[in-house]
């Protein structure tokens, strides 16, 4: 009986080879979850603070073209009735480009959604702009869309200048894989003196 007992007691003094394989197989797949959560969970924040830095982006352009309606102070569907104002002179439902009217106003933003002209900061995103009549002469309908490059892809080149001249691509492109894009409207109307 006592050596039975004495076996007994040298077993459970330590860990068998088996026993420390296993915990460390579950240890290694624990963390690995884990890693890969924090590769998911970068991702995710990456994309949310892309997205609200577009759609800031957009805001900002509404505005602008809300506080350029202050200038547009005779009712009419004419652009000579709209001769003082920056952003609103082509009313023809077609995506634009906005014009460069203030150098401090740009259509491109850095990564940060602060105005840029890419020369010295990269464009980010691009906004573009389009208007048409919600009442003739009196309303105008502005939509914005800003856009940004949801992964690296062909379509980069689009970014380089905003898209100026090839709106109609980035039209197309923003339906595939490459381009996100943020979309706002808003209603403008002429202002009295």
């Amino acid at each position: 009986m006592t050596r039975a007992r004495l076996s007994t007691r040298q077993r459970t003094q330590g860990f068998t080879l088996i026993e420390v394989m296993i915990s460390l197989i579950v240890i290694s797949v624990g963390a690995l979850g884990i890693f890969s959560l924090h590769g998911a969970t970068t991702r995710g924040n990456k994309e949310a603070r892309q997205l609200s830095v577009a759609t800031e982006r957009s805001h900002v352009w509404l505005e602008r073209m809300q506080r350029d309606a202050l200038r547009w102070n005779t009712q009419g569907a004419t652009p000579a009735n709209r001769i003082n104002t920056l952003y609103l002179q082509n009313i023809d439902s077609t995506w634009r480009t906005p014009p460069v009217a203030v150098a401090a106003e740009q259509p491109g933003a850095d990564w940060q959604g602060f105005d840029t002209d890419g020369a010295v900061r990269p464009r980010v995103y691009c906004t573009h702009t389009r208007l048409s009549w919600a009442i003739v002469g009196e309303v105008i309908r502005a939509d914005v869309r800003t856009y940004y490059h949801k992964r690296e892809g062909n379509s980069r080149a689009l970014i380089a200048n905003c898209g100026v001249g090839t709106e109609a691509d980035v039209t197309a492109a923003i339906t595939g894989p490459d381009l996100r894009t943020v979309h706002a409207s808003t209603l403008i109307r002429w202002s009295p003196l």
